[in-house]
């Protein structure tokens, strides 16, 4: 949601970016609000990920190609207005585009 307190599309790109870190790195970056034995101390911490201008994904970058983590960067920022939108994805990065135009658009005659 942005400061307006509007949802629209943006809002699922950040969805999307959460299922994205949860693909990459099975499990999701907020997963301390859902465990009962949490400290408030733990809590703060995602507290305070939650709100920062962009999600930390320094793990998915040393796992993954880094352009995931690139992507997910750019989904899941706090700030609406500056979040990517999804024809933005498609501009990133020149191989993700290929495979995404031929799954999408591959036309055979």
């Amino acid at each position: 949601m942005s400061s307006q307190g509007r949802v629209d599309f943006k809002s699922d790109v950040w969805s999307l970016g959460l299922v994205l870190y949860e693909l990459c790195l099975g499990r999701s970056p907020f997963a301390a609000f859902l465990d009962k034995n949490a400290t408030p101390a733990l809590l703060h911490t995602v507290v305070q990920a939650l709100v920062r201008p962009r999600l930390d994904c320094q793990l998915i970058r040393r796992l993954y190609d880094p352009v995931w983590a690139q992507v997910c960067e750019l989904m899941v920022v706090y700030e609406q207005e500056r979040r990517i939108c999804l024809p933005d994805i498609f501009h990133l990065d020149a191989g993700m585009t290929v495979t995404l135009y031929k799954q999408y658009f591959g036309y055979s005659y």
